[in-house]
């Protein structure tokens, strides 16, 4: 395979002293006397050696000059292709988490779980098992927040009944069927509750979704109202609540500096079929993983998620978008606004050659004749 004819395009810009015709050819004469270093009508390897190392250094303070002087664009350079691929992943990432938290998709899609239950069935899912597809059915999420010492629980597929009178309320179990805390939530499909004040032990915590419309909750004192709320359906499958068994300890200190303090901790004891996530729930999660990231880290971020039976897959591309786009926007900026001035120092070779330079153009205006070897 026959090489490409070379280009005068592919060649630096070529020194003051040199002209090419329109065809691109220097005369002979012209290359003669720009080689001539030591100006005695012939070029000598000494003086070719020496005029090459010029015109390298020429180059390279045109270089310099070009990035000071801000003649090219801001986008040169690797560093810059990095940057602007790490800008288009970020809009494409941000973009299509925002359509899908939001719910600017049609319902059809906003309500599907087809991605994590396809996925699922696949090596990316390290459970081994198909989820469990709830379209349809209300379903309670609960899971532990270590950080804030909470159980949190929220209602999905709870839209269709926004508008109506519910009740969201819960009861933390003893193992022997001993309530050691209730707490009714009011009419919402979200909440919290605080295990700090409790012992270490196993508990079981019960969440019950009450339908109480067509109930009548006037003239009723707290416990008339508390009583008709527990004896009221409820809007989850088989009239039972959700359950999940909890175990609460003290982490003791370790060695490590920054593990001094006992932390109450609580955490799941017995998981059931994980729950397909719709597009729309993986996308309100994709936010909240984000926040928790930023804000305690990614091992924060994986354990808040794990808890909350979000998919093991879908907590790794958020992580790894996050990389992505931090990584590839954070570096060339850092680059560019931390090594520019020393990419710039100038050697002493350089520091001649520009004195150099400006004193033979000082030479030339000035019709003066400067002795270079006195």
């Amino acid at each position: 395979m026959s090489e490409r004819e070379p280009s005068s395009k592919d060649a630096y810009p070529l020194p003051d002293d040199l002209d090419a015709d329109n065809d691109g050819i220097i005369t002979a004469d012209e290359l003669v006397s720009h080689f001539d270093s030591d100006h005695d009508g012939t070029v000598s390897v000494d003086d070719y050696i020496e005029v090459s190392k010029y015109d390298k250094i020429d180059k390279n303070l045109d270089r310099i000059k070009a990035r000071r002087s801000g003649k090219k664009g801001f986008f040169r350079g690797p560093e810059s292709i990095t940057f602007l691929g790490g800008i288009i992943y970020g809009v494409v990432f941000f973009s299509i988490m925002s359509a899908l938290s939001s719910g600017f998709l049609s319902s059809s899609v906003n309500n599907s779980v087809w991605l994590d239950q396809e996925i699922s069935n696949t090596f990316l899912d390290p459970a081994g098992e198909e989820c469990l597809d709830s379209s349809g059915v209300v379903w309670i999420n609960i899971w532990i927040d270590n950080d804030a010492n909470k159980i949190r629980m929220r209602v999905n597929n709870a839209q269709p009944f926004e508008d109506d009178a519910k009740q969201l309320r819960m009861q933390f179990v003893q193992t022997d069927g001993t309530i050691v805390g209730e707490k009714i939530f009011g009419n919402t499909s979200e909440g919290y509750f605080d295990f700090s004040p409790y012992y270490d032990d196993e508990y079981i915590m019960e969440v019950y979704f009450h339908n109480m419309s067509g109930i009548n909750m006037s003239n009723l004192d707290d416990e008339e109202r508390a009583d008709i709320i527990k004896t009221a359906p409820l809007y989850t499958e088989g009239n039972g609540p959700a359950t999940l068994p909890i175990e609460i300890h003290t982490k003791e200190p370790t060695f490590l500096p920054w593990d001094s303090e006992t932390v109450q901790e609580a955490k799941v004891t017995e998981k059931g079929q994980r729950v397909c996530l719709t597009f729309r729930q993986l996308g309100g999660w994709s936010w909240a993983l984000m926040g928790a990231e930023w804000a305690g880290g990614r091992e924060t971020a994986m354990l808040t998620g794990g808890s909350a039976g979000v998919p093991a897959w879908w907590m790794a591309f958020i992580s790894l978008s996050m990389s992505i786009f931090f990584l590839c926007v954070q570096y060339p900026l850092m680059y560019r606004f931390y090594h520019k001035d020393i990419d710039d120092i100038l050697s002493e070779e350089e520091i001649e050659r520009v004195v150099e330079g400006a004193l033979k153009r000082c030479e030339k205006q000035l019709h003066l004749e400067i002795d270079w070897d006195g």
